[in-house]
C-alpha cells in the first residue's frame, strides 16, 4: 500500500469516525469505543504471541515484539508483514481467518484513538466552527435541555435561518445526539447557567447586528424566571436595544410580562411571551380546530348552527380549554354552551369561578359532577346528540384522555354521527375520526406556536393601526401600551380567521381589493366581533361597569381635560377594578354611546369602533404578510 492510498484511507475513516461521534448518545460512543479498544487489544496479545512465538527466537524478544505491535494498533502501524512470514507454520493464517482477525484489530484500535481524538479535539473544533459560521444569523439561546425543547428547536432549524445554542448545567443526555445532529450547540458551563458579561461576549451580541431571542424552557419554572432576570441586566448593561430582543418564558402566568418587558420607563425584552403548559395547550387547540369550521355562515356573516361544547376534565387545562372556547365560540346567530363533565368538579372550579364570576353568569355553562366514563355522561350525550358540535377530552392525563376517546368514538361510530373528539393534553393535539383513526393536528412546541417573530406580529401591527400615530413604528407603539391592551390586540388578531370563515373569504382576499362593502355584512361581522370582545374581557375577569361608576369616570374625564387641555382617562374602562361599561349586548350600545357622548362632551360611537376594528384587517393582513 502506497503512502496516498493510506491517507486516503485514513482521512475515511477519521470523517467515519466524526459522523458516527456526532450520531450517536455519549454513551453509546463511550460504550462502543470501550468495546472496540478491549477487543484490539486482547485480539492483538492473541494473535501477535502467536506470531513472534514463531518468528522471535527467544520467548523474551516475542513478549516485547508482541507488546510493541499491540501498542502499534493503536496508531495505525500493521504487522502484516510479520503475520504472513509466520503465516506457514501457523494453522489460523494458513485458512485466512487469522489475517482477518487481525485487520478486525486494527481497525478497532484506530477506531478507538480517533474517538479519543474527536472527543479531546474534534468537538471542541466543530463548536467554534458551528459558532463561527452562525455570528450573522439570527441567534436563538434555550435555557433547558428535554425532549420538548430539543423537539421545537430540531423543528426551528428546519424553517429559520438561525443559530441556536443550548444552556443547561444538567442535560437531559438522551436529546444531546439529536441537537448536535441539526447543528446546535450545548453550553453546560456555570459562566452560560449562571449568565456572565464572559457569555454575553461569547454569544457575539452588539448593539445592531442581528435578533436575539432567549427561551426558557426548563422544567423548573423557577429557574425559568431567575435565568430571564439575569439574561435582562446583562443586555441592559450590554447596551442592547430592546427591539432587537425576544423571550419566551414558560413559567407562571402572565403577570411576569409587566417586570420583564419593555416599557416608557423601564428596560426589558421587546418581545414577552409567558405560558403555562395549560395555556400553550388550549391556544393549539384553538389553532387546529377552531369553533367556526364547525359551524356554517350565511352571505350575511349570519351563523346558521349552534355552538354546542362538551369537555371532559376541568383541571387547569379543561380551564383554559373552555376559556379558549368562550372567546373563539361567538357568532351572530348563534347561541353558545357548554357542558363540562368532571368527577371533582366542585374541588376544581373554586378559582375559575372566583376570578372570572361573569363567566357563568353571562354564558350558558353546564358544570356535572361525573366522570367522562360514567352512564351520566353517556345519558347527556343520547339526550344531546343532535346538538354537539365539539368535544374536547382533557384530563391531563394521556392515558385516560385516549381510553376516553376511542369510547366516544366507537358511540358516535355506531349512531353514525360526525362529531370531532379532540385530545388535548400537554404533549399536543389529536383528533380522533369516527373511523378509530388518530392524526396529531400540531405539537404544542411547534415553531408556528413558539417562534416568537410570529408570535406577536400580527397583534402588534394591529395595534399599531389602532394607535394611528404615523410619528411612532409599531414596536413603539407596542412598548407604550399596557400588558392588557396587548392580550386585547393578541386575542383581536387570533380571531381574524374566524371573522373571515364568517365573511367567506380567505386570507388572500383580505389582503387584496377584495373586502367587505354589504352594510349587512359589515353589521353583523362587527357584532360578532363585539360578541368577542366582551368574551375576552368576562375571561379576563370583568364585570360590568354600574351606571354611577361611569358618571363618576366621566366627571373626572371633564375634570383633567379642563385642566390639561386633553385626558387619558377612559370613562367607560377602569382596568383598576375590572369593569368596562361596553360588556352589553350589541343593541344597547347606540345608547350608551349617546350617555357617554353627553358625560364627556366627545362624540363617542361604540358600534362604530367595532365595525372599525372589521375594517383594519386588510389593513393588518397587509402589513404582516409584508414582515414575515
Amino acid at each position: 500500500m502506497n503512502l496516498s492510498t493510506a491517507i486516503i484511507i485514513f482521512l475515511c475513516f477519521f470523517i467515519f469516525v466524526i459522523v458516527v461521534f456526532l450520531s450517536l448518545h455519549d454513551r453509546l460512543i463511550l460504550i462502543i469505543t470501550r468495546i472496540s479498544g478491549l477487543y484490539a487489544l486482547l485480539m492483538g496479545i492473541f494473535l501477535y504471541s502467536m506470531i513472534y512465538s514463531v518468528l522471535a527466537p527467544d520467548p523474551f524478544s516475542g513478549l516485547l515484539h508482541t507488546l510493541l505491535s499491540v501498542c502499534w494498533i493503536f496508531i495505525g502501524e500493521n504487522g502484516m508483514d510479520a503475520a504472513q512470514e509466520a503465516a506457514p507454520s501457523l494453522p489460523l493464517f494458513r485458512d485466512g481467518i487469522g489475517f482477518s482477525l487481525l485487520w478486525s484489530a486494527h481497525l478497532c484500535g484506530i477506531f478507538t484513538t480517533l474517538s479519543a481524538a474527536v472527543n479531546i479535539i474534534g468537538k471542541k473544533l466543530l463548536v467554534s466552527l458551528r459558532k463561527y459560521l452562525a455570528m450573522t444569523k439570527d441567534l436563538i439561546v434555550i435555557y433547558g435541555v428535554n425532549s420538548d425543547s430539543t423537539l421545537f428547536a430540531q423543528e426551528l432549524s428546519l424553517k429559520e435561518n438561525c443559530s441556536i445554542i443550548f444552556v443547561d448545567e444538567k442535560p437531559d443526555a438522551d436529546s444531546l445526539p439529536t441537537i448536535y445532529n441539526f447543528g446546535g450547540v450545548v453550553r453546560t458551563d456555570r459562566s452560560a447557567g449562571y449568565p456572565n458579561r464572559n457569555f454575553i461576549r461569547y454569544l457575539g451580541l452588539r448593539p445592531g447586528n442581528r435578533q436575539f431571542t432567549l427561551y426558557c424552557m426548563d422544567a423548573d419554572t423557577e429557574r425559568n424566571i431567575q435565568y430571564a432576570r439575569q439574561m435582562k441586566i446583562l443586555l441592559e448593561e450590554s447596551g442592547i436595544p430592546p427591539s432587537m430582543t425576544g423571550l419566551i418564558l414558560f413559567g407562571r402566568k402572565d403577570t411576569l410580562t409587566e417586570e420583564l418587558q419593555v416599557s416608557e420607563n423601564n428596560y426589558g425584552f421587546g418581545m414577552v411571551s409567558v405560558y403555562t403548559s395549560s395555556l400553550l395547550a388550549s391556544r393549539v387547540l384553538i389553532k387546529a380546530f377552531p369553533p367556526c369550521d364547525t359551524l356554517r355562515f350565511d352571505d350575511t356573516g349570519m351563523a346558521l348552527d349552534n355552538f354546542d361544547a362538551l369537555i371532559i376534565g376541568f383541571g387547569n387545562l379543561g380551564q383554559h380549554v373552555l376559556k379558549s372556547l368562550v372567546m373563539n365560540g361567538q357568532f351572530v346567530g348563534s347561541r353558545f354552551h357548554a357542558a363540562v363533565f368532571d368527577p371533582e368538579i366542585d374541588q376544581v372550579s373554586g378559582s375559575i369561578r372566583q376570578e372570572c364570576p361573569g363567566l357563568f353568569r353571562y354564558y350558558d355553562i353546564d358544570l356535572f359532577p361525573y366522570d367522562g366514563r360514567s352512564s351520566e355522561l353517556y345519558r347527556y350525550l343520547e339526550q344531546h346528540l343532535d346538538s354537539i358540535k365539539y368535544i374536547v377530552v382533557s384530563t391531563g392525563s394521556l392515558m385516560v384522555n385516549t381510553g376516553i376517546s376511542e369510547d366516544l368514538n366507537m358511540y358516535l361510530l355506531r349512531r353514525g354521527r360526525d362529531i370531532p373528539v379532540l385530545q388535548c393534553d400537554y404533549n399536543g393535539v389529536f383528533y380522533n375520526s369516527t373511523d378509530n383513526k388518530s392524526l396529531q393536528l400540531q405539537s404544542i412546541y411547534s415553531p408556528e406556536i413558539l417562534y416568537s417573530h410570529r408570535i406577536d406580529q400580527l397583534a402588534m401591527t394591529l395595534n399599531h393601526i389602532y394607535c394611528s400615530n404615523p410619528d411612532h413604528t409599531a414596536f413603539e407603539d407596542w412598548v407604550a401600551c399596557d400588558s392588557f391592551s396587548r392580550a386585547s390586540s393578541r386575542a383581536a388578531a387570533d380571531f381574524f380567521p374566524a371573522i373571515l370563515r364568517c365573511a367567506g373569504m380567505s386570507g388572500e382576499d383580505a389582503a387584496g381589493d377584495r373586502w367587505i362593502t354589504d352594510p349587512i355584512l359589515l353589521d353583523h361581522l362587527g357584532h360578532t366581533e363585539h360578541m368577542r370582545w366582551c368574551a375576552f374581557h368576562l375571561v379576563y375577569g370583568f364585570e360590568v361597569m354600574p351606571e354611577e361608576v361611569l358618571e363618576e369616570r366621566a366627571a373626572a374625564f371633564r375634570e383633567e381635560s379642563a385642566r390639561e387641555g386633553s385626558s387619558r382617562i377612559k370613562p367607560a374602562r377602569d382596568l383598576d377594578r375590572y369593569m368596562h361599561a361596553c360588556i352589553i349586548p350589541w343593541e344597547e350600545l347606540d345608547a350608551l354611546s349617546a350617555k357617554v357622548t353627553d358625560l364627556t362632551g366627545k362624540k363617542t360611537d361604540y358600534k362604530q369602533n367595532d365595525i372599525n376594528s372589521i375594517m383594519t384587517i386588510p389593513a393588518a393582513i397587509k402589513a404582516d404578510h409584508g414582515k414575515s
